[in-house]
């Protein structure tokens, strides 16, 4: 796994689960609930096939957000780490459909559409579930994604901003990384060579 720490140097870092959550100074305190991806240990990657300048893609992370201890965080902003030819013009979470069902038929991880986020459900920015593996509670994360580019596209990571119930502000850094391709296939070299 591979880990971006973007804090200053009066900033904290701990490691929870995959991601990497940074606690700005006074933030993040004993009582604060900071927000965890407690996914795969592994650096996550997707590739999506025929992207053309100008595509919007819906991108979920294939997994879920959720809380260290009780409390509620709203999200207030997604970037991209090394980011090239792609920007991020949205984003919304909506309850992990193995939890809380709100968007019938679909029960699975978003994975790469192009229908925009509001029409599957992606409205929120509050999380306030507590991790539980046995009940999959906790949020799914997706980003609506804009190609600036005719060539390959694509970013290392997430960086996911928030502010906390009590007031602190965190980050939590994402390990999934995206590649938006013009081949007719993710697979294909020029895809898979381009750099992130």
């Amino acid at each position: 796994m591979r880990s971006w720490h973007l804090g200053r140097a009066s900033s904290v870092s701990r490691p929870l689960g995959v991601g990497l959550v940074t606690c700005l100074v006074a933030s993040c305190g004993a009582g604060a609930p900071a927000l965890i991806f407690p996914g795969t240990p592994n650096h996550v990657q997707l590739g999506v096939a025929r992207t053309h300048k100008g595509d919007g893609w819906s991108i979920g992370m294939e997994g879920t957000i959720c809380l260290d201890k009780p409390g509620s965080v709203e999200v207030t902003g997604v970037s991209l780490i090394r980011p090239h030819g792609v920007r991020v013009i949205g984003f919304g979470v909506r309850p992990n459909q193995n939890w809380k069902l709100t968007a019938p038929g679909t029960i699975e991880f978003l994975g790469e559409v192009r229908t925009p986020l509001r029409g599957m459900g992606y409205t929120g920015r509050t999380v306030d579930a507590v991790c539980n593996l046995k009940t999959a509670a906790g949020y799914e994360l997706a980003v609506r994604l804009l190609k600036t580019t005719s060539n390959e596209a694509g970013a290392a990571a997430w960086k996911v901003s928030y502010v906390s119930n009590d007031g602190s502000r965190g980050t939590l850094m994402i390990p999934f990384a995206v590649k938006l391709c013009r081949e007719s296939s993710a697979d294909a070299k020029p895809c898979r060579r381009s750099p992130l």
